[in-house]
């Protein structure tokens, strides 16, 4: 398992929590805040393009990408 992010989410996770109440605070509870703006929105559907993007290429190649990976003999 990856060290960095355990330490990122160790070191930043506490300032981010409370920057999040804040701001949910500042906008009465509006989540919408978070995507008002294009750069907001822009941000958002690439976290979902990169996130979503192996499910949608294997769903299209009709086949799983894993097994067709370790069927030409590469390391995983």
């Amino acid at each position: 398992m990856p060290l960095a992010p355990i330490l990122m989410g160790l070191i930043l996770g506490d300032d981010l929590e409370q920057n999040f109440r804040r701001s949910l605070v500042a906008s009465q509870g509006d989540y919408t805040t978070f995507i008002a703006g294009p750069l907001n929105i822009g941000l958002l559907l690439a976290t979902l393009t990169v996130l979503f993007l192996p499910q949608i290429l294997s769903a299209i190649r009709g086949g799983d990408v894993k097994a067709e990976f370790a069927d030409s003999g590469a390391e995983v």
